[in-house]
């Protein structure tokens, strides 16, 4: 399901766009089964445990933008790996949202997510 979004940036302004919008139980997560490289996609993973693992080879040229339960963000991670050799990354994070790179944006100006309904 596609759902409306906007990064907020610290200056005030924002940046609005649709995501595909996925939700999981699961503590792992194989990224390249649900992920379309040409567009964003907003993941949220519900599940007690502390660590999540995604599996991210072959997902690759993006940015990974991380946010903390109140949707502010929290991290940045990289995929830019063009060889098939195995990637993932282990995080505490539950909210992340995947952008094809380049990216049209500073990531120091991030400041929160907002989901629209």
């Amino acid at each position: 399901m596609k759902k409306s979004l906007q990064i907020n940036f610290e200056n005030q302004t924002n940046m609005p766009f649709e995501a595909l919008f996925v939700k999981s139980n699961s503590t792992f997560l194989n990224v390249e089964n649900i992920f379309d490289i040409s567009a964003p996609l907003y993941l949220e993973l519900n599940h007690s445990k502390l660590i999540s693992l995604l599996e991210l080879t072959r997902v690759s040229p993006i940015v990974i933008l991380s946010f903390d339960d109140s949707l502010k963000f929290s991290s940045a991670t990289f995929s830019l790996n063009s060889s098939d050799s195995p990637y993932c990354i282990t995080t505490q994070s539950k909210r992340f949202l995947l952008l094809p790179y380049p990216i049209a944006f500073d990531l120091d100006k991030v400041l929160s997510l907002t989901l629209n309904s």
